[in-house]
């Protein structure tokens, strides 16, 4: 499962992975969960793509009444849809839609509104997955993943068996992930077959020549 602000081709996308490798099962550019998320931080008050924690951290000091009264105003943008979560109603621009819709909102009720929206989004969208593909192993990237909050509810849904999110989730770990995915298909292996140092959590270059010299593999290391 992948959720992101802004992608290459998609901005929410979900994929199974098995030995053959990854199977893209469907992708959508209307999964704006993380602008929401960038977008309500900067009406705050704060940074976006900086401060997301920190509406995080204020949403439980949002009370009832004020969280339920800003909590409609989400609920009508976005839903599931099979295995996309995509517009329900689409405004016309969702910075100016949000800016006039929660005009005069405690700024802790749009808080807890925005991350129990966020957690009951993202559970029903798992669900969705899990009734298509009957798969209880999950994988969550793209930004919105570095919501702990959001992957804590994840790990406890009833289709969940096991859960991993990148401690990076966002684009700060494509390297890795692009390294994964060249091992996967030149080497035709697991990452397992390195011996990776379990304190500098490294490979000396030499081990590394070794191993590939075994598997016939003519690579440079820089």
């Amino acid at each position: 499962h992948v959720v992101k602000g802004i992608g290459d081709y998609s901005n929410g996308s979900v994929s199974i992975f098995n030995e053959s490798g990854p199977k893209l099962l469907s992708s959508t550019r209307e999964n704006h969960l993380g602008h929401i998320y960038q977008y309500i931080t900067l009406l705050l008050g704060m940074k976006p793509n900086q401060h997301e924690y920190k509406v995080m951290g204020l949403a439980p000091y949002g009370n009832e009444y004020e969280a339920a009264r800003s909590r409609k105003i989400f609920d009508s943008v976005l839903k599931v849809k099979g295995l996309d979560i995509c517009f329900d109603e689409k405004p016309q621009d969702l910075y100016f839609h949000f800016r006039d819709a929660l005009h005069g909102h405690r700024f802790d009720g749009i808080a807890r509104a925005l991350q129990e929206f966020t957690e009951a989004l993202l559970s029903s969208w798992v669900r969705a997955c899990h009734e298509h593909t009957g798969i209880k192993r999950l994988t969550f990237a793209g930004g919105v993943a570095q919501n702990i909050k959001a992957d804590k509810v994840l790990a406890e849904l009833d289709c969940v068996d096991d859960i991993f999110v990148c401690p990076a989730a966002g684009d700060t770990s494509l390297p890795i992930g692009a390294c994964y995915r060249i091992m996967h298909e030149f080497i035709g292996a697991n990452v397992d077959f390195v011996d990776i140092d379990k304190q500098t959590h490294c490979i000396s270059v030499h081990d590394l020549e070794k191993k590939l010299k075994q598997r016939k593999i003519d690579l440079v290391i820089v």
